[in-house]
């Protein structure tokens, strides 16, 4: 399991007055992450794999539509719980299995699912989380949507913009695959 990484909080030195006034301020604190050394994967010693939430799997049936689907186009999927996002893309060494989280997340919402997460607020807080996991690419996938479900998601998405300017992807379609 990885080792979640917390900032810590550091001095900053006291800044000069913009009127020459060398008078210390108050002292602000900044969040910094402490050095980490790089964990580099050499070119042809890992596999890429695509893990999906297990709690996105309905039925054995659906786990196996999906992995026959992906399969079909060389995707290799694995079914775990994951702590954030329905699914991401790993990288997994060959040698000793470490794994890296690549740069993408991806959620998935029935457009009326989207649209009450974002008049009840669970929308901002979910993609404030995502935004905090460090990974730029966030996808949303929006499936079962329709005219009206349209409509009442562009009037959601003007409440959201006014609360939460983080940018993310979204794609439309019938279904994961």
């Amino acid at each position: 399991m990885a080792t979640v990484v917390k900032p810590t909080k550091i001095k900053q030195k006291p800044h000069s007055k913009p009127n020459g006034d060398d008078e210390d301020r108050d002292e602000e604190e900044e969040p910094q992450f402490p050095l980490i050394a790089p964990i580099i994967f050499e070119p042809d010693t890992f596999d890429i794999v695509f893990i999906l939430d297990n709690r996105e799997i309905r039925s054995q049936q659906e786990h196996d539509d999906i992995v026959a689907q992906l399969a079909d186009r060389g995707v290799h999927v694995e079914v775990r719980k994951l702590e954030l996002g329905d699914a991401l893309w790993i990288a997994r060494r060959r040698d000793d299995s470490t794994e890296l989280v690549l740069d993408y997340i991806i959620e998935r919402k029935r457009m009326h699912d989207l649209v009450a997460s974002i008049k009840d607020g669970r929308y901002v807080e979910q993609k404030t989380r995502m935004h905090h996991s460090g990974a730029t690419h966030v996808v949303y996938v929006i499936e079962k949507y329709d005219s009206e479900a349209l409509q009442a998601f562009s009037q959601a998405r003007v409440t959201s913009r006014s609360r939460c300017r983080i940018w993310t992807m979204v794609a439309r379609g019938r279904s994961w695959c």
